[in-house]
C-alpha cells in the first residue's frame, strides 16, 4: 500500500483496505497488524467489529499469513457483489 496513501486513511480504513485487497484469505490479528505496522490492539478493536459486519466473517480458520489456527476474519462476498457480478472468489453471507 502506497505508505502516502496508508497515512490519510483511518486505522479501519487501513483494516478494510487490506482485507479487500487479500480476499478470501483469513488472517489472524498479528498479522495484519504487522502488514499494516500497527499494534496488535488496534487492529483487534477494528476485526472484532468487522465480524459483525455484512460482507466479513470472524470464525475458526487458519491464517494465511502464518498458519495459525484461530478465530480470524475475511473479508467475503456479499448476496449484492455476486448478483452485481463483484467476481467469484469468497462466500456469501
Amino acid at each position: 500500500m502506497d505508505t502516502d496513501l496508508a497515512q490519510a486513511l483511518t486505522i479501519p480504513e487501513r483494516v478494510v483496505r487490506f482485507l479487500e485487497m487479500s480476499k478470501p484469505a483469513a488472517f489472524c490479528d498479528d498479522c495484519i497488524a504487522t502488514a499494516l505496522v500497527l499494534r496488535r490492539a488496534q487492529i483487534s478493536t477494528v476485526t472484532s467489529t468487522l465480524g459483525l459486519c455484512r460482507g466479513y466473517l470472524r470464525n475458526a480458520e487458519c491464517c494465511t499469513a502464518c498458519g495459525r489456527n484461530g478465530k480470524f476474519v475475511t473479508r467475503v462476498q456479499t448476496e449484492r457483489e455476486i448478483a452485481h457480478g463483484g467476481g467469484t472468489q469468497g462466500h456469501a453471507r
